[in-house]
């Protein structure tokens, strides 16, 4: 089984794989809540953030993981943390707030670093271009956008 990342998005009929435009999430944009799912090797995972914070984690941790180091990052709605390490030529995905698919928290998943980080970013671009075509104009919505841009550009040249 091929390595991907994808994003959901909570809605009023649970979390969206993936949504298009006309899934409008239920909540005001600096609230909006969403999962990132890992899945390798027949395995699946997930972390559930707001988004924006899940888009920028795809983003910082490509950029963290193409210069040798790890990343790690505090869930914001509810205690927790996860992270990402390269070993060897795996990168694991683990901590308390990453749950398999049974729903236990504390899982780990492994996959290789050479197909983990073009999906990371695929992902978190997926994610932030779903975000910039949904209507709306709160307050501060256009420069988290546009900042999140910003970290999209330096993941790009990361992986080149």
């Amino acid at each position: 089984m091929p390595v991907s990342v994808q994003f959901a998005v909570r809605s009023e009929r649970g979390f969206d794989v993936e949504p298009g435009p006309e899934v409008v999430p239920d909540e005001p944009f600096h609230d909006w809540y969403g999962r990132l799912l890992f899945a390798a090797e027949g395995r699946e995972v997930f972390v559930e953030d707001d988004l924006t914070a899940l888009i920028a984690s795809c983003f910082e941790a490509v950029a963290r993981l193409s210069a040798g180091e790890d990343f790690g990052a505090y869930v914001t709605r509810y205690p927790g943390e996860y992270g990402l390490a390269v070993a060897g030529e795996d990168t694991t995905v683990s901590g308390p707030s990453i749950v398999d698919g049974a729903g236990v928290a504390d899982a780990v998943l492994s996959a290789p670093t050479v197909e983990l980080l073009p999906a990371l970013y695929e992902c978190g671009a997926r994610a932030l271009a779903y975000a910039r075509g949904l209507p709306g104009d709160e307050p501060g919505r256009a420069e988290t956008l546009d900042g999140l841009d910003g970290l999209a550009a330096e993941a790009r040249a990361a992986l080149k």
